[in-house]
């Protein structure tokens, strides 16, 4: 009868392992650094042509970055200045990886000879299931995100919790008034990315460059928010699996 249980606990276990740790679907490099940096491709994936757009887009977003890398350098040279006016880094790491979605953090650091260097964040999150880039306006319920076109100011359901988050985390030690800043700052475009490690669907506010070091944390929504927030209740589903602790 045990061996029976066990086999049984096994058949029902495997379908959550296989979303979890996939052995057929694997990201190589997962994490890189450096001025020209080569992104990650899919390498392994069950469904080729599927495979074969998430690697376009990847290739895609390679080439712009590569772009804007060569932009800076000849803004430099437009100013009449030397090398050490310019600089570029940026650093690729695979946060989050299942049979259903993949995120991709980018962080770049440039400075093009202006007053000074700036910082961006451009995270890729892809939706496995069909090889396209997820739109966060889509995923995202009516009301959630904060959009240019409407016509009274409104930040959103996710400004408010991430402000929430924010300050149950620094409320007590806040000597910057980061707060007040987040309590200023329109919340347009923040970068949204899942992460297997910090806690599933991560966003940070896309601050101006002399605040966003200090007050631009990383906070991971709740997944009992999260779940009135979404269109797609198969993330909310691999959220629960690939973070178990969270369930």
């Amino acid at each position: 009868m045990r061996g029976y249980i066990w086999v049984l606990m096994l058949g029902l276990l495997t379908p959550f392992a296989a979303l979890a740790a996939p052995e057929n679907v694997k990201v190589a490099p997962t994490k890189v650094s450096g001025e020209h940096v080569t992104f990650p491709r899919l390498t392994a994936f069950p469904d080729p042509a599927v495979q074969a757009r998430v690697n376009a887009i990847l290739t895609k977003k390679e080439a712009e970055e590569h772009a804007e890398q060569r932009d800076c350098l000849q803004q430099v040279r437009d100013a009449h200045k030397d090398k050490s006016f310019y600089d570029w880094s940026t650093d690729i790491e695979t946060t989050y990886l299942s049979r259903r979605f993949l995120s991709i953090q980018v962080n770049s650091m440039w400075y093009c000879a202006g007053p000074h260097p700036n910082s961006g964040r451009a995270p890729i999150t892809i939706d496995l299931r069909t090889g396209t880039l997820i739109d966060w306006t889509k995923m995202f319920r009516p009301g959630v995100l904060n959009t240019v076109d409407k016509p009274m100011p409104n930040k959103g359901r996710l400004a408010a919790i991430y402000l929430a988050q924010y300050i149950a985390r620094n409320g007590k030690n806040d000597p910057d008034d980061c707060i007040g800043t987040l309590r200023d700052d329109d919340f347009l475009e923040p970068a949204i990315w899942l992460d297997a490690k910090s806690g599933g669907l991560m966003v940070s506010p896309q601050l101006v460059h002399v605040v966003a070091a200090t007050c631009g944390n990383d906070i991971a929504i709740p997944l009992d928010q999260l779940a009135f927030l979404v269109t797609d209740p198969a993330l909310i589903e691999d959220l629960r699996i690939m973070l178990p602790a969270k369930r």
